[in-house]
């Protein structure tokens, strides 16, 4: 099994800390964001791991990883710079934002999922975006499933919080046959004016907008429900908080809150 973590972004909201350094070298519990996901990656058995870089490339510390850059980071998104390591989609892929961390407990249940194509979410989203945003719905995005796990939507503007069943944290596997209908269907997205779902032109699509149309076309996506065991660091009030409710134990972390 393969990881590819998607760092390329320039991580404004994260500034003055993102003035010299990219997002996902921010420093977290006295080590940078990225370093946290590679030692996790690690601790469960995964050694193939690839790093998609951009704003400030030569700034991340990549010794011993494969690496591809994005050179179009500032005007494109997450699936243009997934696309940019496609030659390691095959097989088995963990697909990861460079901006969050999660417990080796989080990984682990995505790892042994099944299916094609399996997205990581939290059923105890709500409590964590209480502690974000003032108000939640400014930032949390519509989410469904049905019985059986399988995404109904994903990414979609929520317009109350009963649109959101779960929180996508930015966690994903391809399989053998989901990794196909990955490349599939970016190469006939690619073609059309507008990505998927979105309004957004297709270089600036998000990872959202690609799992949604994957979801329209007939595809089934399966939701991989876990309770907390992560963190995302977008905004200054982020780390601020993952301060707060971080603790390192060794190379790995616990999440008070």
């Amino acid at each position: 099994m393969k990881a590819i973590i998607l760092a390329a972004g320039e991580g404004s909201r994260l500034r003055p800390y993102t003035l010299d350094m990219p997002k996902c070298m921010v420093p977290l519990g006295g080590k940078g964001i990225l370093n946290w996901q590679i030692d996790t990656m690690r601790a469960c058995g995964l050694d193939d791991i690839t790093i998609v870089k951009g704003y400030l490339a030569d700034k991340i510390d990549d010794k011993g990883l494969n690496t591809y850059v994005n050179k179009d980071y500032a005007t494109t998104n997450m699936v243009m710079t997934l696309w940019c390591a496609k030659e390691k989609m095959e097989d088995e892929v963990i697909v990861a934002y460079g901006d969050i961390v999660y417990s080796a407990q989080v990984l682990e249940a995505l790892m042994k999922s099944p299916y094609d194509i399996s997205v990581v979410v939290d059923m105890d989203w709500k409590s964590y975006w209480q502690k974000r945003f003032s108000d939640p719905l400014s930032d949390a995005e519509a989410f469904s499933m049905d019985s059986s796990d399988r995404i109904k939507i994903i990414g979609q503007k929520a317009t109350q919080l009963s649109d959101i069943e779960a929180g996508y944290i930015g966690l994903i596997k391809f399989k053998g046959r989901g990794i196909d209908i990955f490349k599939k269907s970016f190469l006939k997205a690619q073609e059309s004016e507008n990505a998927w779902v979105s309004q957004r032109p297709f270089k600036q699509a998000y990872m959202t907008d690609m799992l949604q149309g994957l979801v329209n076309e007939g595809h089934d996506l399966y939701a991989v429900k876990i309770k907390r065991g992560w963190l995302e660091i977008d905004s200054i009030n982020d780390l601020q908080l993952a301060n707060k409710c971080f603790k390192a134990k060794g190379d790995t972390f616990l999440i008070t809150e």
